[in-house]
């Protein structure tokens, strides 16, 4: 039941990740008015708050891997990744939707602890 749980709050995360996208997308629009971008990030940061606090707490074997990870400096997105993620005219390498799909599969193939 904990892992879960786990799942669920890991897939929440991705939803509110892809919320976020999509908040700077509009943010670039001149059409969206601020209050609107304001009113939006406010909702995010609420659902942000309630994944956080409903989710169970990390196994001590998780943290132990956690920590293991960051010492090897396993902690940052390539620009690849990172462009992945972003709207078109926000990434360094304007790179076309198949290697986008390609950078997102290999993004995805990595598991959540």
């Amino acid at each position: 039941m904990w892992e879960a749980q786990l799942r669920t709050a890991a897939k929440e995360l991705l939803w509110i990740r892809e919320q976020l996208l999509l908040l700077i997308m509009d943010a670039h629009l001149p059409s969206v008015p601020d209050d609107r971008l304001q009113k939006s990030l406010d909702t995010i940061n609420r659902e942000l708050t309630a994944v956080y606090k409903f989710a169970p707490n990390t196994s001590a074997k998780a943290y132990a891997r956690a920590e293991e990870m960051i010492k090897k400096r396993h902690t940052t997105f390539s620009d690849d990744e990172i462009d992945a993620m972003l709207p078109t005219e926000l990434r360094k390498k304007k790179i076309s939707a198949v290697g986008y799909r390609a950078i997102r599969k290999e993004s995805s193939n990595h598991k959540i602890i």
